[in-house]
């Protein structure tokens, strides 16, 4: 399978989540990710709204992570913080579904990402986020059939937020391992990649890293697509490479883990 340069630019979501990270230094980040076209910018919630600003009608997404870096915030302050982001969020996602949807898909993350929370709780702590005030009837309703079905239409509305939020909560209460979840998720066709992306993220926060097939996690922290190299067809900047995903992530709960006086799980 090829992809277009743009195609796979759309498939990166860049993140500005370094703990000394300055102002400059994000504004920099933001700017990278709108020349090269990326998915989205993965930041913390202090800087929703300027990242808004200065990406608004670039298409690159803004995207807020709520109780980073470990999860151990309680419900209330998480339930909070992802209010404050969403109120930044209208810059760019004003559609009170989009809103709607995202708060509930971040509350569950934020759940998930407890050891002792499993699919049941986090599935309703996004159900109890999107019957609240953060709510709308048309996410709740979403979630309340994906615990008994899939999305009846994968194709017709492609990239449509309900197909990739209910197939997610699906595949979190259904599938028996994140592999499944996320093979069953391209296997059903439409938009595969957005589709399996955030499938892949809700199933990743509640079974942990360690259910990521191995053989999968070689193939990104191998890829160094630098030119000249064998079998290298299409090369890319460094900054794209993911070959450093997880030194990076260890990184980050390393320093947050500092930062709070604690180590990381």
């Amino acid at each position: 399978m090829k992809y277009s340069y743009e195609q796979l630019a759309k498939m990166i979501d860049h993140s500005l989540l370094h703990p000394t990270m300055t102002d400059q230094e994000l504004e920099d980040g933001c700017r990278l990710a709108a020349k090269y076209g990326v998915a989205s910018v993965c930041i913390k919630p202090y800087a929703v709204k300027r990242a808004a600003e200065l990406l608004k009608g670039t298409g690159v997404l803004v995207g807020a992570v709520i109780g980073f870096p470990h999860g151990n915030s309680t419900t209330e302050a998480k339930r909070y913080e992802t209010e404050l982001a969403c109120r930044d969020a209208e810059l760019t996602h004003p559609h009170p579904v989009c809103r709607a949807a995202s708060a509930a898909f971040v509350a569950a993350i934020a759940t998930g990402l407890s050891p002792a929370n499993g699919p049941d709780t986090v599935y309703q702590a996004a159900l109890e986020t999107a019957a609240g005030a953060l709510g709308h009837p048309d996410v709740h309703a979403c979630l309340v059939r994906s615990e008994r079905e899939v999305p009846s239409d994968y194709y017709r509305r492609q990239g449509w937020v309900l197909i990739a939020l209910g197939n997610a909560f699906w595949q979190l209460l259904h599938a028996p391992s994140l592999e499944d979840g996320i093979c069953d998720t391209v296997m059903r066709g439409g938009d595969t990649d957005t589709n399996a992306a955030i499938a892949g993220a809700l199933l990743g926060a509640v079974h942990g890293a360690k259910a990521v097939p191995q053989r999968w996690r070689d193939r990104i922290l191998d890829c160094r697509p630098a030119a000249g190299l064998p079998g290298v067809r299409r090369p890319r900047p460094r900054v794209f490479w993911p070959a450093d995903a997880l030194a990076l992530a260890d990184a980050l709960l390393s320093a947050g883990g500092s930062l709070r006086g604690s180590t990381s799980p």
